[in-house]
């Protein structure tokens, strides 16, 4: 009996601190199914992100130095959970975690870090990028900013990462070549959808210069958008009405692979245009 009120206690106790963060976000107030399926995945990510660190997987796939690995791209999709859930501490929280973080000599992200947020680059993917995640970053700061009126990033660390994707290598506009799990496929590529979500990023990091009254890298920003946008546009296959994966290092055809991702570009603020 102990046992068991012991148990009923804890239940009581861990139902009361859920109900509780729950009720600081933006709740419907007649949940569905949807809804129910939306808090056990916030119930999931809040579980799993400590200080800011989210693992990019705990099931053992994407493990290095025998712990839980981290990626920037990764960790800033949960951070938008939050944000649209209007969980704005998290989301702070995963902002402020990845400026903490060591980046490379010319001012990018690294792809991978470990469990203590050191730079791991793995086996085989150092000799890649993974750029995109500049994109996904300038748009959640800008994102913050609107939400809350506080801007997170400097404006130095903004130049710097806008620097990144101007100076970036490029095939055809896009900028790249990217590396990491899909890429990984065709080795270093210039992807259709990588590239929507680093055009999103620069839109972005350009409104935040407008407001902020940089208008050098306010022009530069637009000049990035140009480049990618049209880079992007030859890429689209009008035969099967979508665009294809994109280019890689090594030949200048099209690759004409499926690229899921790209459905995903207008949720980060991709063009919403006729091809689209």
């Amino acid at each position: 009996d102990l046992e068991a009120s012991a148990a009923a206690d804890k239940r009581k106790e861990a139902d009361g601190y859920w109900q509780n963060w729950f009720s600081e976000g933006r709740i419907p107030e007649k949940p569905d199914e949807f809804t129910e399926m939306a808090l056990t995945n916030l119930a999931a990510m809040k579980a799993v992100c400590v200080g800011g660190y989210v693992p990019a997987d705990l099931t053992g796939h994407y493990f290095c130095n025998k712990m839980p690995c981290y990626y920037a791209r990764d960790s800033i999709m949960v951070a938008r959970a939050f944000l649209t859930a209007g969980y704005t501490r998290e989301c702070r929280d995963i902002i402020c975690y990845l400026m903490g973080r060591k980046r490379k000599e010319n001012g990018e992200f690294y792809q991978r870090y470990d469990g203590y947020g050191e730079p791991n680059e793995g086996a085989n993917n150092e000799v890649f990028h993974q750029i995109d995640s500049i994109g996904y970053f300038c748009r959640i700061v800008y994102e913050y900013l609107k939400q809350t009126g506080e801007l997170l990033a400097e404006e130095k660390l903004l130049c710097q990462l806008t620097d990144v994707i101007f100076h970036a290598e490029q095939k055809y506009g896009m900028a790249g070549p990217e590396g990491g799990v899909n890429e990984g496929v065709f080795g270093g590529a210039f992807i259709t959808s990588s590239n929507m979500f680093i055009y999103g990023g620069i839109s972005a990091a350009g409104r935040i210069f407008t407001e902020i009254g940089n208008t050098e890298y306010e022009k530069k920003c637009k000049e990035i958008c140009v480049r990618i946008y049209k880079g992007i546009q030859s890429t689209f296959n009008k035969k099967l009405g979508r665009y294809d994966y994109g280019y890689v290092s090594y030949h200048d055809r099209v690759v004409r692979k499926y690229d899921t991702p790209q459905y995903f570009g207008p949720l980060f603020v991709y063009a919403d245009d006729e091809n689209m």
